[in-house]
């Protein structure tokens, strides 16, 4: 089954603007993305370490970001997130903490500590209250809000399904999430438009172009693609079957007892027999334990002693 590929597909997003040689596409997202939050133009960036991890496309850490530096020594941890994860801010804020204070050997001095920004693209909703496509958080006083403590570490979290359809977008970022969204529609009005007006968006298009028509890279990405669903898929399916089978189950030994009691006991044991055998089909098919334990409602802790 062949699927739109568009740039929320991490393997090309990471190909695209993740690749040394595209460092000028790097530049103008990453700038689209600072400025309008008050944080100073950047005059270069490159790519660090851009093959991170295993060789497989099903091995998340091999293509889970894009990580750079800037003139200034600053560290950028770019992720493209496609799935909700309970847990997903949580994983941003570790992965930030680990890369500012990964920069420090002993003996170093903590003066030489440079700024590390997180930048989060999100392909679902992930502040219900707030109606912002773009969200930013540095280290501010609880008490006044304008009072902030340092920038060394901020976090941005761009939602990609809050961008408004318009007819014509002013804003830098707004034109680079529609491009990510749209990039594979070669006869969409609004990106030929972008691509005149900014060549970074152009040189993506054509870079994204090149790899479509490289059977091995659009297969390496149709197979992400195809993987990616067939995790979603899997978690939804796992859940419907725990709690079907786990209600037949329970309520066939409640049934068995003959009493009230033994019904409901029934019930219960059945259904936690039966979240832990699909919490060890989820754990043969390689989840994540914070997955498993959002869909089975089991702890870590016994997810893992399964």
């Amino acid at each position: 089954m062949e699927y739109e590929l568009n740039l929320t597909n991490d393997y090309l997003f990471r190909c695209v603007l993740g690749d040394r040689k595209n460092s000028a596409i790097l530049l103008s997202f990453v700038n689209a993305v600072m400025e309008p939050k008050g944080f100073s133009r950047l005059s270069s960036i490159e790519t660090v370490d851009p093959h991170l991890g295993g060789d497989s496309v099903t091995q998340k850490e091999a293509i889970l970001d894009v990580r750079a530096v800037d003139a200034d020594g600053r560290q950028y941890d770019i992720e493209i997130q496609v799935r909700r994860e309970p847990d997903y801010i949580k994983r941003s804020l570790y992965y930030l903490a680990k890369l500012y204070a990964g920069q420090l050997v002993s003996g170093d001095k903590y003066r030489n500590l440079k700024a590390c920004i997180g930048i989060n693209l999100l392909d679902y909703i992930q502040f219900e209250d707030s109606p912002d496509l773009h969200s930013c958080f540095t280290l501010r006083s609880d008490i006044d809000p304008r009072f902030e403590l340092t920038r060394e570490l901020c976090l941005h979290y761009i939602e990609l399904p809050k961008l408004k359809r318009e007819t014509y977008y002013t804003s830098l970022l707004e034109k680079w999430v529609y491009f990510i969204e749209n990039v594979y529609n070669s006869e969409d009005i609004l990106i030929e438009q972008m691509k005149s007006e900014v060549p970074e968006i152009d040189q993506a298009a054509q870079e994204y172009e090149r790899m479509m028509a490289d059977l091995a890279v659009k297969a390496r990405a149709m197979s992400r693609e195809k993987w990616v669903r067939d995790q979603a898929s899997y978690r939804e399916a796992a859940r419907e079957d725990g709690f079907a089978e786990g209600k037949a189950q329970g309520l066939a030994e409640g049934k068995a007892e003959g009493k009230a009691e033994g019904k409901a006991e029934g019930k219960a044991e059945g259904l936690l027999e039966a979240k832990r055998e699909t919490a060890r089909k989820l754990k043969a098919r390689g989840f994540e334990l914070s997955e498993i334990a959002e869909i089975t409602n089991l702890s870590a802790t016994e997810i893992a002693n399964l």
